[in-house]
This record gives structure tokens, C-alpha cells and sequence, in this order.
């Protein structure tokens, strides 16, 4: 299968039920999964906001119309008042709910390029509680993977980068269980977020106070008999604080982890998953190389690469060069897995 069992859409063993029936099943399915939960969200989220990189006119590229209705095939009452958001709340309701959803689709279509209503408008009157039960939900994640734009610093850009960290961290779903409401797992742990964050990025980046009352903070802790965990860390300095200060390309991997976390295929069709302590083994190989250039004059040491593009070195390499006259070496900067350079 394309997608994980439990990310199959919802397809009702009795279509005749009641349509209160269908929407408590739709309800329980839709709360049972934290994936669905997490994109209905985000969703949700994008379709107020409309950012250029995902406007309501290329939403509706993506997921037309036609597909909208089709994957509610099953659920008359909700393509009903669906029909009612967008054409008109007087129209009838047995004979819309009669609609087969090909014409309901095309009608919709003909409304939006007669220009009576926008694509904007379209995209804010969907329910993705709906869409996401019945519909591809791991394509509808993976539309906000593939489109994110991770080059972009601006303000915008972070208040979205920054609800998306914060939705991955969250402890607060639930479901229901026997009668028991029961807190879902949140897809990353603060752990695995403060680990996914490049180390170097953190410190090159974060404000000096971040990092001083990040320091206080463990400080503090120690001092009480307390060890400090990456919850406390992130929590004292910010995740919005965090997402503002460091580029956002460099969050691109704590969501491959977040959609490796969520059992959704690599976007793209790749089949690498980032690894959350690369940036660490990179941070040993760059001291394991130091300690041998201070016994090897020969050795050629590898250099990082900052954030435009240029190639740094120590105060104590330039000096052994100038001193030596050597040429310069050839470097190879190191390459992560999701091919971005750090």
C-alpha cells in the first residue's frame, strides 16, 4: 500500500447509516490519530493565514474540486452543507444531498470562474477533519513539505515555522479509549527536536541572553540536585525565539524527522531519513581534525561552510599557512543528509 494501514482514508461498512452515526465514526476515527490531527490542524492554520507559497489558488491545483467532492462520496450530509458554504444556504436540501459529487464539483468550478466566489473562499469553507478522514492525508502533509519556503527568513514565514514546531511538540491530543480520553504521544519529543537543531547553528545564531538563560536555567537546576532536560532548555528559551533567530533552512530536517515520526512516505520519493545526531558526529570530526593538525603539518584539515557560502578557518590554521607559505588545500564541506550543506 502507498500509505501506512493506519493512514488508509475512513470508508464506513454501512454508507445507509444514519448521518449522525457516519459523523461519530468520522468523530472516533478522526481522534484516534494524531497524524490526522496534526495536519487537519496545520491545514486549517495555512488556509487563514493563505501564504504566497501555498495560496488558495494553487491549494486548489492540488486538491480539485472534483477530488474534494469524490473523497466524500459517502457523506451526502457533509457535501450538502458544503455546497450550502458556497452557493447558497437556501438551497434544497434533499435535492443537494441528491447531487452526485462529479456535478457538485463542476458547478462549484463553474461558480469560482464566474468569478461569484474565489479560491480563497473555497479553501476556508473545507473541514479538514473531513478532508484528512477521507481524503490522502499524507499528500496533504506533503503539499506543505514539498512548497515550504525554506530559503525565506521573513516575519511571516517564522509565525508559520514556529506553529508547525510548536504542533510537533504538542502533548495535548487525545482519544478516546473504553470511555477514557487518553493523551496522544506528541510526533517529536523536545529531545529529538533540541537534537534535530544543528549544534552550531544554535550557538552561531541564538542571542547571547538565549544562551545565557539557557545557562542559568541549568545552573539553577544543578544547584537543586536537578538534571536539566531539553524541555526545560527549549522551554526557557522560546521555540518562538528559537524559530526567529535560526535561518529557516536549517528546520528542514526536524520535519523529514516529524514526517518519518508520522509514518508518511519520504516527499519526493527519497528514500534517506535524516539522522538527528549528524550534526554532532560532524562537530567530533571537526575536533578529532584539529587534534591531528596540531601533530601533522601535512594534515589537511576540513572546513565548515557558513551560512553564505563562505569557507571559514581558525586564527591558527591561517597562521601556520602564512608562516609556511603552503598552498591552499583542497576542501570538501561536509553535506548532511537531506543534501543541505552546513
Amino acid at each position: 500500500d502507498k500509505m501506512h494501514s493506519n493512514l488508509l482514508p475512513l470508508v464506513h461498512k454501512d454508507i445507509k447509516a444514519t448521518y449522525d452515526k457516519l459523523s461519530a465514526e468520522q468523530v472516533a476515527f478522526y481522534q484516534s490519530s494524531r497524524e490526522r490531527q496534526v495536519v487537519a490542524e496545520m491545514r486549517t492554520q495555512l488556509a487563514e493565514i493563505n501564504p504566497r507559497w501555498l495560496s488558495a489558488e494553487k491549494c486548489i491545483r492540488l486538491y480539485t474540486t472534483s477530488q474534494i467532492f469524490l473523497d466524500m462520496g459517502s457523506r451526502r450530509d457533509a457535501r450538502s452543507r458544503l455546497m450550502m458554504k458556497l452557493i447558497s444556504s437556501y438551497l434544497p436540501v434533499k435535492t443537494t444531498e441528491a447531487m452526485l459529487p462529479d456535478f457538485q464539483a463542476s458547478f462549484v468550478d463553474q461558480v469560482v470562474e464566474n468569478g461569484e466566489k474565489t479560491p480563497l473562499e473555497v479553501v476556508r469553507a473545507l473541514d479538514y477533519k473531513l478532508v484528512v478522514c477521507y481524503g490522502d492525508v499524507e499528500r496533504r502533509w506533503h503539499e506543505v513539505m514539498e512548497n515550504f519556503p525554506w530559503d525565506d527568513n521573513s516575519r511571516a514565514t517564522k509565525q508559520i515555522l514556529t506553529y508547525c514546531v510548536e504542533s510537533f511538540l504538542d502533548k495535548e491530543r487525545v482519544h478516546e479509549e473504553n470511555g477514557k480520553k487518553i493523551k496522544h504521544s506528541p510526533v517529536l519529543t523536545y529531545l529529538e527536536f533540541r537534537k534535530a537543531l544543528p549544534y552550531l547553528e544554535w550557538e552561531r545564531y541564538l542571542p547571547l541572553e538565549l544562551k545565557a538563560a539557557a545557562a542559568e536555567e541549568r545552573f539553577n537546576m544543578e544547584t537543586n540536585h536537578q538534571q536539566q532536560s531539553a524541555e526545560s532548555e527549549v522551554k526557557k528559551v522560546g521555540v518562538g525565539a528559537i524559530c526567529n533567530a535560526i535561518p529557516t533552512n536549517f528546520f528542514k530536517g526536524i520535519f523529514l524527522l516529524a514526517n518519518e515520526r508520522m509514518g508518511f512516505q519520504v516527499p519526493g520519493g527519497k528514500t534517506v531519513q535524516p539522522k538527528i545526531e549528524s550534526e554532532s558526529k560532524a562537530d567530533m570530526d571537526w575536533s578529532k581534525a584539529a587534534k591531528e593538525k596540531a601533530g601533522s603539518k601535512e594534515s589537511k584539515l576540513p572546513l565548515p561552510k557558513t551560512e553564505n557560502g563562505l569557507k571559514s578557518e581558525p586564527d591558527s590554521e591561517k597562521t601556520g599557512k602564512e608562516k609556511a607559505g603552503s598552498k591552499e588545500s583542497k576542501i570538501h564541506p561536509h553535506k548532511t543528509e537531506d543534501g543541505l550543506k552546513s
